[in-house]
């Protein structure tokens, strides 16, 4: 299945649990981790696990596994989803921000689509796969966004990591009549951005850095704050 395949190319790719580490504990928004109170976090990992699901406790994070992974394994990846709970916050003034991977994609309506030809508004970006069951409750979320705010200042973009065939996944998206822009790409962007579970979703700033990095479903509102954050920032040059 394309999820254990991920998982294989994860597991290869060269520093990659590193690349994801630092991604977390550096470029997450500053936010305290949720009481036991709080709704969970939606999260699944691109790996199955044959004695059923178990749900962890990670910050924010919910995380829905299915493997048979070694113990070690398994300390490194909730480690890292700790980490994105942690002080570290979105770097400011201190630092510039991590620049965000450029691509080159086409849309599932047949439009190409680029980083480039977008910026100077606000980016997000929803790494997804037709098997991941969070996705399904993110996407309409970013699909009400889209329709209210879409436009000069913001460009949401889904990104299929899916290995079916385009048509398939392009059925699957007229089934849930999702009107935001969605294209395909080869799992290697995923792991460009420090992809470890699903759903991503990346905001990228107008000057192109990532502002946001977070692996799991958020809600309207919390969207909301994030473009609002950017908003309040002062443009270079401006």
């Amino acid at each position: 299945m394309e999820h254990r395949l991920f998982f294989q190319r994860l597991r290869s790719h060269e520093a990659a649990f590193p690349h994801a580490r630092n991604h977390f504990g550096r470029d997450a928004r500053r936010r305290r981790c949720a009481a036991h109170d709080e709704p969970a976090r939606l999260v699944q990992h691109a790996f199955h696990l044959p004695f059923g699901d178990r749900r962890e406790r990670g910050g924010n994070a919910s995380v829905i596994r299915r493997t048979s992974l070694s113990s070690a394994l398994v300390v490194s990846l909730v480690s890292l989803l700790l980490a994105g709970c942690s002080e570290g916050g979105t770097e400011g003034p201190e630092g510039a921000r991590h620049q965000a991977p450029g691509f080159e994609l086409i849309r599932l309506d047949g439009l190409p689509v680029s980083l480039a030809q977008h910026r100077g508004k606000t980016v997000i970006l929803d790494f997804w796969a037709t098997w991941c069951a969070p996705c399904e409750v993110q996407m309409p979320v970013l699909d009400k966004l889209w329709e209210a705010r879409g436009g000069p200042d913001l460009m949401i973009l889904g990104i299929s990591v899916d290995t079916d065939p385009a048509d398939e996944v392009i059925e699957w998206v007229k089934e849930r009549k999702l009107d935001y822009p969605i294209a395909i790409a080869n799992q290697d962007l995923a792991l460009e951005y420090g992809v470890i579970g699903f759903p991503t979703l990346v905001v990228i700033d107008p000057e192109g850095g990532i502002h946001t990095r977070h692996t799991g479903v958020l809600s309207r509102p919390e969207l909301e704050e994030i473009l609002e954050e950017i908003a309040r920032e002062p443009r270079i040059g401006g």
